[in-house]
C-alpha cells in the first residue's frame, strides 16, 4: 500500500512538471520527487562559478520557453545553438542612430566606451544639435565640432579614439535591428574581438529594444511576450557605473520582457532585487544580511 501511493504521488509530481502550467513560469528541476517551476514575474539571475552547469540551465530554459514566447539569445562566445532558432552574427545587423533619443545614446556610448562624466557631457553638447544616422556620420559630426580650449580639444580627441577604435565597425550590417522583436534569433557576438565592442553591442540591442517597446506597445507588467537571454554578464558590470544598462533592464520588466542573466559573479544590491536567483554549487554572503546556500542539482 505504502509503495502504491508513493509511485502514486510520483506520478502526480511528474505529471505536474510536464503539463504546459497556465501561469507564466518555467520547470528548472527537482527538490526530491518535486518538480519546481519558477515564476517569470521577475527577471531570471543565474549566478555560479565557471563549468557550474550555468549556461547548460540557461539553454534548456530556452528550449523549454521558445515556443510561447519569442527569444533572443546574446551569446558572448558563440556556444549556443536553439533549434530552429536562426544565428545572426552581430556584425550582420544595422542600427539607425536617429531612432534612440540622444540623450540614450550618449549614455549607451558613455558606458560602452567607458567615458567620464565631463566627456559624456560634453558629447551630449555635440550630438544634441547635430544631424547623423549612421557611425560615420556620427564621428563626423564630433570631428567637426569646434572646441574654445584645450581640455575640450583634449577631451574630444579622446571621445573619437574611443570611438574609432571600438565603435566604427559595429552596426553596418544589412537585417534591421529591428528584427528582434520580431523573430527568435541567436545574436552572435563571438567576431568582435575586444570586450568593449561586445558591450557596447549589448547596450545598443537592450536600448534598441527597449526604444521599440515603448514606441510600438503599452506597459503590460502581467504578460509576458520576450525573452531574453545574456551570457557572461559579469563583463557588463566589473568596475563601472552601469546606470543606463539597469535602467533599461529595469523598465523592459514594464513591457513584457524578462531577461535571463548569466554571471559568475554577484551584481549589484539595485539588480538583485528585480530577479529571481539560480545560485550554483557555492555559498554567497550578500553584507552578511542575506545569505544565500541553496544548490541546484
Amino acid at each position: 500500500m505504502i509503495e502504491l501511493l508513493f509511485a502514486l504521488i510520483c506520478a502526480l509530481s511528474i505529471a505536474a512538471a510536464l503539463k504546459e502550467s497556465t501561469q507564466d513560469s518555467v520547470f528548472i528541476g527537482w527538490k526530491g520527487i518535486i518538480p519546481y517551476r519558477l515564476k517569470l514575474d521577475k527577471h531570471i539571475l543565474i549566478i555560479g562559478p565557471t563549468r557550474s552547469g550555468k549556461s547548460s540551465l540557461a539553454k534548456a530554459i530556452i528550449e523549454r520557453l521558445k515556443n510561447k514566447y519569442l527569444i533572443t539569445v546574446i551569446d558572448w562566445h558563440g556556444e549556443y545553438n536553439v533549434e530552429n532558432v536562426p544565428i545572426i552574427p552581430f556584425n550582420k545587423l544595422k542600427f539607425n542612430l536617429e531612432e534612440l533619443p540622444v540623450k540614450i545614446l550618449v549614455e549607451v556610448l558613455g558606458y560602452g566606451l567607458n567615458l567620464n562624466e565631463p566627456s559624456i557631457y560634453m558629447l551630449y553638447k555635440i550630438l544634441r544639435n547635430s544631424k547623423y544616422s549612421t557611425v560615420h556620420e556620427l564621428i563626423k559630426a564630433i570631428d567637426e565640432y569646434l572646441v574654445t580650449t584645450r581640455t575640450e580639444a583634449e577631451m574630444k580627441a579622446a571621445i573619437l579614439r574611443r570611438i574609432e577604435y571600438v565603435f566604427s565597425n559595429l552596426g553596418n550590417g544589412s537585417l534591421d535591428i529591428s528584427l528582434l522583436t520580431k523573430i527568435d534569433s541567436i545574436i552572435d557576438l563571438s567576431e568582435l574581438s575586444i570586450i568593449e565592442e561586445k558591450k557596447l553591442a549589448i547596450a545598443f540591442i537592450l536600448a534598441y529594444i527597449y526604444m521599440y517597446y515603448t514606441k510600438h506597445e503599452v506597459p503590460c507588467p502581467g504578460k509576458i511576450r520576450h525573452i531574453i537571454l545574456i551570457d557572461e554578464v559579469q563583463n557588463l558590470i566589473a568596475g563601472q557605473n552601469c546606470s543606463i544598462l539597469d535602467h533599461v533592464i529595469m523598465e523592459l520588466a514594464k513591457y513584457g520582457v524578462r531577461l535571463i542573466l548569466v554571471s559568475n559573479t554577484i551584481p549589484s544590491n539595485y539588480l538583485l532585487k528585480h530577479c529571481s536567483l539560480i545560485m550554483f554549487k557555492s555559498i554567497y554572503d550578500f553584507d552578511n544580511r542575506i545569505v544565500m546556500n541553496y544548490e541546484l542539482k
